[in-house]
């Protein structure tokens, strides 16, 4: 368990290096592994909804408030 939180962990880090690089699809894809690995981790859960939304404004061509 401690081996799959820190694994957890590491891909959190890389997801918010993805955001800061503006790699949204990245970020995401960072935080799927985040939440396969602890399905509770609710401040990932929030990340990846503020994700999918500023996916779904770019795709709409709308920009980010």
């Amino acid at each position: 368990r401690d081996r799959l939180h820190a694994l957890a962990r590491k891909f959190e880090d890389l997801a918010d290096q993805a955001l800061a690089a503006g790699s949204l699809a990245e970020a995401a894809a960072h935080l799927q592994a985040v939440l396969a690995a602890e399905p509770d981790n609710e401040a990932a859960a929030a990340k990846m909804h503020d994700i999918e939304d500023r996916i779904l404004q770019q795709q709409r061509g709308q920009p980010r408030p």
